[in-house]
């Protein structure tokens, strides 16, 4: 059988016989650059689905009240939702929290003063303690208001921000993963009160959410949709003056997010380059009609 030559072959042949040589090298270089990071996803949070409960305990001696659980100020105003985009690195045998995440807390949906969404006492002057009691104002756009009444303590939260932090991978069983030892922690947010013991504002960056801590955290992952949920507890001392002051901060709800999707680079190259080949035949057969 004869060989077929190069020579042989229409220019518009060896147009695209070149454009396939040049998808190819480069479709080898946009998949061997997409392999090193195949594994981390980038994973959109049901708002819908996802959601965040906060409550605190205060931790006072006997004759200051004892113990003191905050409550909602209003109907709902201690749960929201949750919205954003996490990373996550996912491995054939494990997952692992991935960094760039960022999980933002929505405003209360719960009608608070004056009947509206989020409107939530104190008013948080930032640059001072706020006036009370008791409370006075209002921080509009709030994601939690609490209340303690058996020490007259009104709170508020907001602008709530967590992230994931890359932690050790966690193995796979199944479709499930146990959460223990990871950890989040929030990049932005304040809360503010006033009670009978005093008032407070401060930036709550850097608080942090240990997942497993309250309850198991079994996540799951079934191709498409991460499920993690979210039982944690940490215990700060407020003040020693002039005795202890304990207060621990219980969170718990789920972020349940769904992998988001982008074209592999080399299907794109592949795609444009064909294009390019198609367009590149068409025209040259149109100069060959005309100067016919």
């Amino acid at each position: 059988m004869r060989a077929l030559k190069l020579g042989g072959i229409p220019p518009c042949g060896r147009t695209f016989g070149r454009t396939l040589v040049a998808v190819a090298a480069m479709a080898a270089l946009f998949s061997a650059t997409s392999v090193a990071r195949a594994g981390v996803l980038p994973f959109t949070i049901d708002e819908t689905q996802s959601f965040l409960t906060y409550q605190t305990v205060i931790d006072l001696t006997a004759g200051m009240g004892g113990i003191q659980s905050t409550t909602p100020a209003f109907p709902g105003s201690d749960t929201t939702s949750l919205y954003g985009e996490m990373y996550i690195d996912v491995q054939p045998a494990s997952i692992a929290f991935a960094p760039g995440s960022q999980i933002s807390t929505a405003v209360n949906a719960s009608p608070g003063v004056g009947g509206i969404p989020g409107n939530y006492r104190p008013f948080d002057p930032v640059v001072s303690d706020p006036v009370g009691p008791p409370p006075q104002g209002t921080t509009p756009n709030s994601n939690f208001g609490l209340v303690a009444p058996g020490i007259g303590l009104t709170a508020v939260i907001y602008n709530l921000v967590n992230t994931l932090v890359p932690g050790a991978p966690m193995p796979l069983v199944g479709n499930n993963f146990d959460l223990a030892g990871q950890q989040g922690a929030a990049v932005d947010g304040r809360q503010a009160f006033v009670s009978f013991l005093g008032n407070d504002t401060d930036s709550i960056v850097g608080s942090p959410i240990f997942f497993g801590s309250a309850a198991p955290d079994i996540g799951t992952w079934d191709g498409t949709t991460l499920t993690i949920p979210i039982h944690s507890t940490f215990t700060t001392l407020i003040t020693d003056d002039p005795f202890d002051i304990f207060t621990s901060f219980n969170l718990t709800g789920q972020i349940v997010a769904t992998v988001r999707t982008v074209p592999e680079p080399s299907t794109m190259v592949l795609a444009g380059f064909g294009v390019v080949g198609l367009l590149s035949c068409a025209y040259r057969a149109r100069l060959k009609k005309r100067s016919a």
